[in-house]
């Protein structure tokens, strides 16, 4: 029997949370998961790829395993 876990990577903007994942994807096939986020879209991303852009109402609907607000939008 395999047992699944889920890994939880936090931290500010700018402290390494990309790279970690990029790493365990590539070494141990960890999926990326996609986050959500109540902030506008940056240049170049793409919804359901980069993130799932979500309103402040349909973010609220959602089921987190950890959420936060920073500089006004909500992950």
């Amino acid at each position: 029997m395999t047992t699944k876990r889920i890994f939880v990577i936090t931290g500010p903007t700018g402290s390494g949370k990309t790279t970690v994942s990029h790493y365990l994807r590539s070494q141990y096939q960890i999926p990326q998961v996609i986050t959500h986020t109540t902030r506008a879209p940056r240049e170049g991303e793409v919804s359901g790829r980069d993130y799932y852009f979500e309103t402040p109402a349909s973010f609220a609907t959602k089921h987190y395993l950890e959420h936060v607000t920073y500089s006004g939008n909500q992950y």
